[in-house]
């Protein structure tokens, strides 16, 4: 039975390999009788590997120079509105991959240069034109910061909420009780700013932005003590012993019971002196005769 199959399994192997070299026959022979075609369509197919290469290499190196003329623009014109100018020139050459960022900075260009009109409308456009880009949330918090800044508290209020709720795994909606916790305290609301200092400290320890919480909480602290709980003195630790280790006295012994007096010594007797020997009594005189 092994055997058969074997004989069965050959037979499909030869079969195939004839069917290849019939194959790889019929392709030469082609080949042979049409030798303008095969030379026309292997130009073709040349060609776009080449145009493919090229557009490659032309993409990323329009990619870099992109790259080189934002990053002078962001680190080496200082005046921001001249910042702002030369982030547009770039925008309107065509900034490629890097339009959503550089609209961003000209926004925040336009915030340090305090066109604050501008710097609004710029940032909308974040949001409307890259609605999928990692710097919409940043752009929703410098329009509030605007609001901020312009005194509308509540405007202000509603859009770092809404970062926070929308984007809260972002580093941008991580950071924004901070900003909640200002406002409210501009708005003469310490309970709730607080609150939000509190939970700016929850929600990203170890942070820069929860070290100014803790700034924050301790000056408020120093100004509004009755606002804090009182805190409840802890018990003394002895040296050396963790703090988590929970000392308890044992109780001190009792005193031994003190010894009975002993009894004092009877007094010795007293000698009585010998009774006096009776006095002699004298002898009766005669009788008279």
């Amino acid at each position: 039975m092994a055997a058969k199959k074997n004989l069965k399994s050959a037979q499909q192997d030869s079969s195939s390999e004839e069917q290849s070299l019939s194959d790889l026959d019929r392709l030469y022979k082609y080949v042979r009788e049409n030798p303008a075609q095969v030379a026309v369509i292997a130009g073709v197919v040349v060609l776009c590997i080449v145009a493919t290469v090229m557009y490659r290499i032309s993409s990323s190196a329009a990619d870099r120079a992109i790259m080189t003329e934002y990053a002078a623009a962001i680190t080496t014109v200082e005046d921001p509105a001249e910042r702002v100018n030369k982030l547009d020139n770039l925008l309107k050459e065509g900034a490629g991959r890097w339009k959503p960022e550089v609209t961003y900075m000209m926004g925040e260009s336009a915030i340090q240069a305090k066109e604050y009109d501008k710097a609004r409308e710029i940032l909308a456009r974040v949001r409307t034109e890259f609605p999928d880009s990692e710097f919409v949330p940043r752009a929703v918090e410098g329009i509030a910061f605007i609001d901020e800044n312009a005194g509308k508290n509540e405007e202000a209020l509603k859009g770092y909420q809404e970062v926070k709720d929308t984007w809260k795994d972002s580093l941008t909606g991580k950071i924004q009780p901070l900003n909640i916790a200002r406002v409210h305290e501009s708005m003469g609301s310490l309970d709730k700013a607080i609150a939000s200092y509190n939970e700016e400290k929850q929600i990203f320890p170890d942070s820069s932005a929860s070290k100014r919480a803790d700034f924050e909480l301790r000056r408020l602290k120093e100004a509004h003590p009755d606002l804090f709980p009182k805190e409840e003195a802890a018990p003394a630790v002895a040296t050396g012993v963790s703090p988590e280790t929970v000392i308890v006295p044992s109780p001190a012994p009792a005193p031994a019971p003190a010894p009975a007096p002993a009894p004092a010594p009877a007094p010795a007797p007293v000698e009585q002196p010998a009774p006096a020997p009776p006095a002699e009594q004298p002898a009766a005189a005669p009788a008279a005769k």
